[in-house]
């Protein structure tokens, strides 16, 4: 199979490698649908950590799951998964607590040296990782890219919960990249009003798709004073950046 293996700065060359087999409690899945991190990008630019040379990247995945081991049970053939990067190990005081991101043994898929990411055809899931991992089944109707987005999305989500983002906000979402657009369709979709910063005239085009209230261009603009002016004075509730 083809997979895109990181050698150095801004080297990812696409190899051949070994196709590979389900192990007896865990899964081959084909990968559909993988994005690209801001993280993958600065590897790509910085080179790969020490000793994960020819890693595989990839941590934003898709995909079906296309061989199950003997062993495996509550997983089969066809069943769509999406697949984030953390790996807990479920004992320790952080993780007995719920906060996994804290793990005292936090691994990561695509970026812990052994644990090979989605920038392939096709990946293995471990028992570690089915156990301990992020994998969750697609809905019924889900594109793959889609669920893809299930991993940055997810975070997005979840800064808007703590900031109980809501109808009566106002949210200041600094940068149009693809996580600055993710906090624009959260938080209108929690009801909130919306002023998107950013400075490429580029990325200001593409965000509009994504109907924010207001746009504005930092580079030519007070940021501060628009803001108050959209706002009645009062400014932003909440600023993401």
């Amino acid at each position: 199979m083809k997979a895109a293996i990181l050698n150095g700065i801004c080297q990812f060359e696409i190899q051949d490698i070994p196709e590979p087999d389900a192990p007896a409690d865990g899964l081959v899945l084909r990968i559909y649908s993988c994005g690209v991190c801001g993280s993958d990008l600065r590897r790509w630019k910085e080179g790969p950590y020490p000793g994960s040379e020819g890693l595989i990247a990839g941590h934003e995945i898709a995909g079906v799951v296309e061989a199950a081991g003997s062993r495996l049970a509550g997983y089969a053939p066809g069943d769509r998964l999406a697949v984030a990067p953390d790996v807990h190990c479920g004992k320790c005081y952080y993780c007995e607590r719920g906060l996994y991101n804290l793990c005292d043994d936090l691994r990561l898929i695509g970026i812990t040296p052994g644990y090979q990411g989605g920038f392939a055809e096709k990946m293995v899931l471990t028992a570690e990782i089915l156990a301990n991992g992020a994998v969750h089944r697609i809905p019924a109707g889900m594109s793959y890219p889609h669920a893809s987005l299930a991993e940055p999305g997810s975070s997005v989500l979840a800064a808007h919960t703590q900031a109980h983002t809501g109808p009566a906000d106002t949210v200041l979402v600094m940068g149009a990249g693809p996580i600055g657009c993710l906090h624009v369709v959260v938080a209108k979709a929690r009801g909130a009003q919306v002023i998107l910063s950013e400075p490429s005239e580029t990325r200001r085009e593409m965000a509009r798709r994504f109907a924010p209230d207001f746009l504005l261009d930092p580079s030519q603009e007070e940021v501060v004073s628009r803001v108050k002016e959209w706002t009645g004075g009062r400014g932003a509730d909440i600023a993401i950046c």
